[in-house]
């Protein structure tokens, strides 16, 4: 028997630039140097008022540990590797890893960890 496992993709709704994904990719491994990156993660949305909010999804110590062009557009990149994360339904960070669909000219995409 197989085991099923839920895949969630959560929203990303703000970014690295295409350059600073690119020093933290190449600095991802070294002991000295570490290239802090920051995406900015919505777990889900709210209304009120007539006005959409989002619950952001806990991230830090992000690593680029691959990175990889999405397509044939230089701006848009398939993104792999390890965060500390707080999930929904967590009670802890975790060390999760992470794969990541971004756009760095509009700084937007999807991220799922697993």
């Amino acid at each position: 028997m197989g085991t099923t496992v839920k895949i969630i993709n959560y929203d990303i709704l703000g970014g690295p630039s295409r350059g600073r994904l690119c020093v933290a990719h190449e600095y991802a491994c070294d002991k000295d140097d570490f290239i802090k990156v920051h995406f900015e993660v919505a777990q889900g949305y709210t209304k009120k008022d007539g006005q959409t909010d989002y619950m952001k999804v806990g991230l830090n110590h992000v690593s680029v540990l691959s990175l990889k062009h999405d397509g044939y557009s230089p701006d848009r990149f398939i993104v792999e590797g390890e965060a500390l994360v707080l999930l929904p339904n967590e009670e802890d960070y975790r060390f999760k890893k992470y794969r990541a669909h971004y756009d760095t000219k509009g700084r937007k995409g999807t991220i799922c960890f697993f």
